[in-house]
């Protein structure tokens, strides 16, 4: 009797050892696995960290090409516009020569032959002038139009139909849509859309000509999420909540000014299209994209839009300038096409007087050269 239970002892002994051991490995286990789930996370930090570093280092290239772009087609506009004045110099020198010439020449052979072929010729010559004038005025009011159109964004406005023409040239693969005055909605809903047509995301914007801000804005917004069902709202907007400008984000809104949309739609559909092609979850891109968020919403990029923003102001500044000048230059060369066209008129009814008398009474009146 008592071996059996010493018997009995021992092997409850031996299975507490045997239970101790397996708690022992599953202890051992789930450290591993805790220690392998701190490493995935690391690493999924670490391409978050790296992919925003991709991101700024992407908007800063892009943002020093869109400047060199700008600042080599102002050099090419004033070029343009520069040869376009030497060439209407060079014509209006030789035009009064050869009206010069061609006066005199009137002159002589009615003085000398005869009245009727000088007046057919001169009328001949009159009607060529007038002609190349008035094409040198077209090629001027051309060249005006071309600068003018580099100074779309000067105008305070915002129009929503400007607005959509920019976006639709940035970004030609997505689809469109602006919401009819009447209907209630934002006032542009931009679908995401890959090179095959599939549809990725949606981006809505809300456009808002005003100089004063209203936090009712916001509440729109937000509203906004729900009817269309995507947390990307946009609002294109003159006027900020105090104490900021050019570009802010409230309660996940974008506020941006006209000069920054680029850059900011740009971000955005960005995100969209890099998370559509990621295997995550739900919960993993909205924390991605809670991420993009905050980091847009830092002083960091603030002051790099900010940045962005006084560059594009100081470039609008300079083509202000340029068209001024351009301007008064036209108008002086306005002046002395106007002069031309005096003196031709003049030259015409003397030339006219001269034909109206008959016989000996004609009498050739000098025209003026």
């Amino acid at each position: 009797m008592l071996q059996l239970i010493k018997k009995k002892e021992k092997e409850a002994e031996r299975r507490e050892k045997e239970i101790q051991a397996k708690e022992k490995d599953k202890v051992k286990k789930e450290q591993e696995r805790t220690k392998e789930l701190k490493e995935q996370l690391r690493k999924q930090r670490k391409n978050v960290d790296e992919k925003i570093k991709k991101v700024k280092k992407e908007m800063k290239a892009k943002a020093k090409e869109e400047a060199k772009k700008e600042k080599e087609k102002a050099k090419e506009e004033r070029k343009r516009v520069k040869d376009l004045e030497k060439q209407l110099r060079k014509q209006e020198a030789n035009k009064e020569k050869e009206i010069e010439r061609e006066v005199k020449e009137a002159r002589k052979e009615a003085e000398e032959e005869a009245q009727d072929k000088a007046s057919k010729r001169i009328d001949k010559e009159l009607s060529k002038r007038d002609r190349k004038i008035s094409t040198l005025q077209s090629d001027l009011n051309k060249a005006n139009r071309r600068l003018e159109s580099l100074q779309g964004e000067e105008r305070g406005s915002i129009r929503e139909e400007e607005i959509l023409d920019h976006l639709k040239m940035l970004f030609p693969l997505d689809a469109f849509r602006r919401v009819p005055k009447g209907e209630s909605g934002a006032d542009i809903i931009q679908t995401v859309q890959n090179r095959k047509g599939k549809e990725l995301g949606k981006i809505v914007y809300e456009v808002k000509d005003t100089s004063s801000w209203q936090n009712k804005y916001l509440t729109r917004g937000k509203a906004y999420t729900k009817k269309y069902k995507t947390p990307h709202v946009i609002l294109v907007t003159r006027a900020f909540p105090k104490g900021e400008k050019y570009f802010a984000v409230r309660d996940e809104i974008v506020l941006v000014n006209k000069s920054l949309l680029k850059y900011a739609s740009e971000i955005v559909r960005k995100a969209i299209k890099d998370l559509a092609s990621e295997q995550l979850s739900k919960k993993g891109k909205q924390k991605k994209m809670k991420d993009l968020y905050t980091y847009i919403n830092s002083a960091e990029f603030k002051e790099r839009m900010g940045g962005i923003n006084d560059e594009v102001d100081e470039l609008q500044s300079i083509l202000k300038k340029e068209r001024t000048w351009h301007r008064s230059k036209w108008n002086q060369q306005e002046e002395h096409i106007n002069e031309i066209i005096n003196l031709s008129a003049e030259i015409s009814d003397s030339v006219n007087r001269i034909l109206s008398k008959t016989g000996k009474e004609a009498k050739v009146v000098s025209l003026p050269v």
